[in-house]
Parts: structure tokens; sequence; C-alpha cells
């Protein structure tokens, strides 16, 4: 097969947990606005964001087959692999917190003689994750709605009460099984040695996202959801993001280009929670850091929300910083049409803006991905847009619609079908089209009609 001259992937999303209303997100998919517990797990998360522990195979948890997602015992084994990665991470960044440099290269055993009060664990005592765990240890787990059901591997009844689930390095050094139980532990003041602590810490940890991702409705995004293997991807920085991207390709290819979207969620959620970052200034100027230090190879797209007042404001903002153009995404609780009045306005002045600068509209065009309890997915259905584009006022909008080809929405029933195509030549350059996510790993298909020529 000929090689294309480059390769364009036109649908990427480079952000991580810091990006998001976290909380909120995780609430909704447990059918609730709001949850200590989910508000705490993402603390977690998003504490871990970054981190420099190297060593978990990540990739290996998202190379399974189609065919293996419906198969329940992998899949159950795939989150208990998923839960394991996530406590090793929280055991490395408790080390690092000691900041001993011993404990970060070595691992446990230079701290394992000692208390938990030596000096040396100063600042782990004083840390986020330290004040993280006490508040994972508080939570009322029979008022988030959790029956006290056993968990897989659990004792039966008249057994010694424990929390299951495969154990770390630590327990593992000491001769426990593979399987074994983490046993109830003290709270950390009453922890005499640093080991014990660590015990305790286990526990909290695996209890609070076994029990979270249990709670979660596997389908509240549309599509069975591997709740634990979405976390640890949330956890890389946007350089890894951006470098998985580019290794998914393989070896031996054209320059590869990517273009990535920010997202506006905040406003879609009762308690409006703002992210770790927000949008502006601080998601649009780490995008635009990556898109440097990626010259050529790295386009972005802002977000819209008509919900903001504001809008106009931040459009001029983000292009100011380089950004090519917008996302909208239906699913967060608006259509291109057919909205109450204000809202409406807003999106007819946004539409107004992009067609007077030639701007593309980048449009969510599935029911699967992020949406709340309310579950407005359908307003990302494509016939939605039929009466914007058939207006002479918006006739120019470069608009593309991005969906999986296995969503089922043939796009021909409601939009002219000409320009819905996967390949396309741009002043003279063979081009490759392809839509993925890194975030998310879901391939889709979109259009790339009237899309601007993107430089070489």
């Amino acid at each position: 097969m000929q090689l294309p001259t480059r390769i364009l992937d036109l649908h990427t999303h480079l952000f991580n947990a810091r990006y998001l209303p976290l909380a909120s997100v995780i609430a909704h998919a447990m059918g609730r606005d709001s949850s200590p517990l989910a508000h705490q797990v993402a603390r977690l998360l998003q504490a871990l964001t970054g981190s420099a522990y190297a060593d978990v195979p990540v990739e290996a948890v998202f190379s399974a087959s189609a065919g293996d997602a419906q198969d329940e015992e992998v899949q159950d084994t795939r989150e208990l692999e998923c839960l394991e990665h996530l406590w090793r991470m929280v055991e490395y960044e408790l080390l690092q917190s000691t900041g001993s440099l011993d404990a970060v290269e070595q691992g446990l055993s230079p701290q394992l003689e000692q208390s938990l009060q030596a000096p040396v664990f100063d600042r782990l005592r004083a840390s986020q994750f330290m004040d993280i765990l006490l508040s994972l240890e508080q939570i009322d787990y029979a008022q988030e709605g959790w029956p006290g059901a056993p968990e897989p591997g659990a004792p039966q009844p008249g057994a010694p009460s424990a929390l299951p689930l495969p154990i770390g390095p630590l327990a593992r050094e000491h001769g426990t099984s593979e399987r074994a139980f983490v046993p109830e532990m003290p709270r950390p003041e009453a922890a005499a040695s640093f080991p014990d602590f660590l015990q305790w810490a286990e526990r909290v940890v695996r209890k609070a996202l076994w029990v979270v991702t249990r709670l979660m409705d596997p389908m509240a995004w549309g599509d069975v959801v591997n709740y634990p293997a979405f976390f640890l991807t949330l956890l890389h920085s946007e350089e890894q993001l951006l470098q998985k991207l580019f290794a998914s390709y393989g070896q031996g290819l054209p320059p590869l280009q990517a273009v990535h979207y920010l997202m506006d969620m905040q406003m879609a959620f009762p308690g409006q929670e703002a992210p770790y970052y927000p949008l502006q200034p601080v998601q649009e100027d780490r995008m635009q850091a990556l898109q440097r230090a990626h010259p050529a190879r790295v386009f972005g797209f802002s977000a819209f929300d008509p919900r903001r007042a504001d809008w106009h404001a931040r459009a001029l903002h983000a292009l100011g910083k380089g950004f090519a153009g917008f996302k909208f995404y239906p699913a967060m609780g608006y259509k291109p049409v057919g909205n109450e009045p204000a809202i409406q306005a807003r999106i007819d002045d946004f539409l107004d803006f992009c067609v007077a600068r030639g701007l593309p509209v980048f449009a969510h065009c599935t029911p699967v991905g992020f949406q709340t309890r309310l579950r407005l997915g359908g307003y990302a259905h494509p016939r939605h847009w039929r009466e914007v584009l058939e207006q002479p006022r918006w006739r120019g909008c470069a608009c593309a619609w991005a969906m999986r080809a296995a969503d089922g929405w043939t796009m021909a029933r409601c939009i002219p079908p000409a320009g819905w195509r996967a390949r396309k030549r741009n002043g003279g350059t063979r081009t490759i089209s392809r839509a993925s996510s890194a975030s998310c790993a879901r391939p889709i298909r979109m259009s790339t009609a009237r899309w601007p020529t993107w430089p070489s």
C-alpha cells in the first residue's frame, strides 16, 4: 500500500484528570449529584496525575481485543490489575513524600524499622496524600449506597473479617500470598511503624477505589466502561498522552500530526464544580505549551459552552492563544437548535462569530461519551445540525462531526452525505485522517467537509 505524505489524527483528547470536574463526573456515573466518596477519590486521582512512577504497564491493560471486552471474567481480572497499579502509584507517592532518596530509589526497606513519628516522615504526615487518606477513611459507605456486599474473594460467613483484593509489594515482601487479605489496621496516629501505616493506607485506598467503581454505572456514558482503566489513563501528563498517541500508530510511518480538543464541562453539573485546572487560563496555557513544544505537529481547539455569558471574551482569549477553533459538546446539555431563548441566542451569536472568522466548529456527534446523569447524549444526534446548515446565515459554517461507526446513526439519514469521508486531498497532498482518542482510546468516524488546510 502506498503510504500517505502525512497522517493527521483529527480527533484526540490530551487532557488528564486535572482538566475535568472529576468529582461531578464520578458522582453522576453513580447516579448522584454529589458524593463525598466521589469527591475524595477525585482528589486522590488528581493528586496522582503526572506521577513519576513509571512501572505501570498501562498499554497492556488496553491491548485486549473487542471480544475480550464482552468476557466478564476477563474484565474483572483487568479491573483488579488496574486497581493494583493504582495502589502501587499511591504507595510510590507516599514514599516520595518522605523526601527520602533511599525510599524513592530502593523502595520500602530503608524505612521498615522506623516509627511513623520519626522526623523523616514529617513531610508525609503534613502531606496532601495524608489528608486524602484520612478523609477517605471517614467515608460513610452505607450513606454512599454501598450495601456491604462481599468483594471478590471475600471470606465466607464466619471467616475473619478483612478487606480482600490482591495486595501490593509490602505484604508480598513479608511472605503474604498474592490473594491474601489486608487486615483492618489502626489509624495512622496509632500505627507503631511505617509498615503499619502503609498497610492501613492500602486498605483505605483499595476499598475506596473498589467501592466507587462498583457504584458507578458501567453504562453511564452509553457504553461499557472499565472505570479503573479509565482512571489510570487519566493519570498521564499531557506529554505522556501525546507520546502514547503517536506510539499507537507504530513505526515506519510518514510524519504524524494531531488535533486535540478541550472540553468545558463545568456548567453541566448542578454544583458547577470547577476542574483542578480552570479552562482559562490554565488548561489553555498548558495546551499552548504542548503545541509550542511540538511545532506543526499538534493543533488545538478550545471549548464553547453557551451557558457562559462571557463566551465571546473567552473565545477571543482562546484565539489569542493560537487555538484553531472550538469544540461543541451537546451531551453536556445543549443542542445547536431548540434551546431556551437565552441559550439559543448565544449559540446563534457563536455560530455567527465562527462563520465571520472562518473558524471550524467540531461537534461531538455520538451518544457514547461523557454525559451527566440526565443522560442527554441524544442531544448529539446529527439531525439537530440540519436546521443550522440549511439556513443561508450559516451555510458557510465549517462544521465537523465526530461519531463512531458502530453507533448506528447513519449520517445520510439526516444530513446530505456529500463530504462525509475519511480520505481527502488538501492542496494536492494526500492525507489520511484517522480519529482516535489518547484519553479514552475509542475509534470514531468523522467528517472532513470544509475542513481547513493544515500546514504540512
